[in-house]
């Protein structure tokens, strides 16, 4: 099973979008950095530190029994958004790749953007 999520700035109507096989993990993941003040992505990073209303939100459940195909359809989807809405700067995602995702420290596109080190 994967999910597609995003976080949403309800005044703007910018968003970071997501996917993940646990969701309530990968939010929680998210608090903790945003609350560090060391989330990889710093726009949405400034948007909680201005104090903007952040909504997150699973937009997409994807569940066929197959994890191999629900991760594969995870990716394409993650990867629709991202190539939709990058291009007019609606996104908060520091990365337009939906591969980005299996990437950490200095593989990462935003290593050493906002202290982001591994």
């Amino acid at each position: 099973m994967q999910f597609i999520y995003k976080i949403e700035n309800i005044t703007t109507g910018k968003f970071y979008v997501g996917r993940t096989h646990n969701i309530k993990e990968r939010w929680g993941s998210h608090r903790r950095m945003l609350s560090s003040n060391n989330h990889h992505s710093i726009n949405l990073q400034r948007a909680f530190n201005k104090g903007d209303d952040l909504e997150f939100k699973v937009i997409k459940v994807i569940n066929t029994g197959d994890e191999a195909y629900d991760l594969k359809e995870a990716k394409f989807i993650e990867q629709m958004y991202l190539d939709n809405y990058i291009l007019g700067k609606d996104l908060y995602n520091m990365s337009s790749s939906s591969l980005t995702g299996a990437l950490r420290g200095k593989n990462h596109p935003a290593y050493g953007k906002n202290g982001l080190n591994g």
